[in-house]
């Protein structure tokens, strides 16, 4: 049997919009193509692992609005086990506006949302394996760097 992995990290919404360049501050250009994904650092791996067969676990927060509730329900269909992805109340879930040109190249702005809400305490149950997104910004509470061992 294989070991269950819990993965510590972000969920977001990423909302692309494509066009032949990315427009300059205070310009305004037209759009080819707009997309929406499911990603966040922590979500991603957790879908990667579900995909490799691992049962794997995310501990997460979204936010108590519309995006929250498709990113939960876009993580279960991967197979991820959701049940330590809480909702932060009065929170907008984790957002990302990407512009993509057609080079290739990229501009984020990323909303951390309900992400910034995570507490240390939340992260603590019992872990077989943990892995830990490498985020901008850390869990309320504890360093990252020092959750990083694995029972």
């Amino acid at each position: 049997m294989r070991k269950r992995v819990v993965v510590v990290g972000s969920v977001n919404l990423d909302l692309v919009c494509s066009a032949e360049r990315i427009p300059r501050a205070g310009e305004t250009i037209s759009g080819s193509r707009f997309e929406i994904f499911h990603g966040g650092k922590g979500a991603n791996q957790a879908v990667a692992i579900a995909r490799l067969g691992y049962p794997v676990s995310l501990v997460a927060k979204v936010g108590d609005d519309e995006f929250g509730q498709r990113l939960q329900q876009g993580l279960k269909a991967s197979g991820v086990n959701i049940k330590a992805v809480s909702v932060a109340g009065r929170t907008s879930s984790g957002v990302a506006f990407i512009s993509t040109d057609g080079q290739g190249q990229n501009s984020i702005v990323v909303i951390p949302g309900a992400n910034g809400k995570l507490l240390a305490d939340e992260t603590t149950e019992g872990r077989s394996i943990v892995v830990l997104s490498k985020e901008k910004y850390g869990i309320r509470g504890r360093d990252m760097g020092t959750m990083s061992s694995s029972k």
